[in-house]
């Protein structure tokens, strides 16, 4: 790894190597290897960035979903001991 990158170099290198494997002269076009450097490359990274935040929504929702479950079932044991606490006073 080094510190010299060039974009016009990277983008230089990823068509010529989609064209070598490919043996298609059109397989990479600099119009196309410009966008995946700059529109298509910034709209990937935002779609990554937006995946990651609708993953961790999805897991703070099942997290909070899993705490309601355990609180209302705690809710319903209680009621039912009050219950049955109360139907134990009312015997004679």
């Amino acid at each position: 790894s080094n510190n010299d990158v060039s974009m016009w170099e990277e983008m230089d290198t990823a068509a010529k190597l989609h064209k070598l494997i490919s043996g298609d002269q059109k397989t990479l076009p600099a119009e196309t290897a410009l966008e995946m450097a700059t529109i298509r490359g910034e709209q990937e990274q935002i779609d990554a960035q937006v995946s990651a935040q609708a993953l961790r929504i999805a897991q703070a929702v099942e997290s909070a979903a899993e705490r309601i479950e355990d609180i209302t079932q705690k809710m319903n044991a209680d009621e039912r001991r009050a219950r049955e606490a109360e139907s134990e006073n009312e015997k004679p």
